[in-house]
């Protein structure tokens, strides 16, 4: 009985302590990123685009802090599963939230 309970309690600690060590803090973001506006929708454009590591998405939610042309910044995000569709011949773009943000430092 005393057995089972100690493996039981070093197995509980090694689950406690391996979800600890692998966790990021929140403020690192990890990605390469460069908002650039395409355009109104109306004008068969994109408008902004989010070209994360060299991939286009486009951003479901955009702070007006990141609407400046050509910025260059660091983000992580996740991927909504929805496409959005737009430009005269449409382009598939992937829709990201962005969960984490922070201008490069000039």
């Amino acid at each position: 009985m005393k057995l089972s309970i100690s493996l039981s309690v070093v197995a509980l600690g090694f689950m406690l302590s391996s979800g600890v060590c692998h966790k990021m803090p929140n403020n690192h973001c990890e990605h390469e990123v460069v908002f650039n506006y395409q355009g109104p929708l109306a004008g068969d454009g994109c408008e902004w685009v989010a070209t994360i590591d060299g991939v286009a998405y486009h951003p479901a939610q955009i702070d007006d802090a990141m609407k400046q042309e050509n910025l260059h910044a660091r983000c992580n995000y996740v991927l909504t599963g929805d496409t959005f569709y737009c430009g005269l011949m449409p382009m598939k773009l992937p829709v990201v939230q962005i969960t984490c943000f922070k201008f490069l430092e000039e």
